[in-house]
């Protein structure tokens, strides 16, 4: 696992954890200065451009 993937991981889980203290996934969302409909869709990973086409 790449320290990108590492670093995506830890600022989500931060997430959650916040929103569970705080009993509010939006609330957490501002406090961390995300948006929240972004931060709680989960997509599949895009594949790369060449394997679009």
């Amino acid at each position: 696992m790449s320290s990108v993937q590492q670093n995506v991981i830890k600022h989500k889980v931060g997430l959650l954890n916040l929103a569970a203290e705080l009993g509010n996934v939006s609330r957490a969302c501002k406090v961390m200065g995300f948006h929240a409909i972004p931060s709680i869709v989960v997509r599949p990973p895009l594949k790369p451009a060449e394997s679009r086409r």
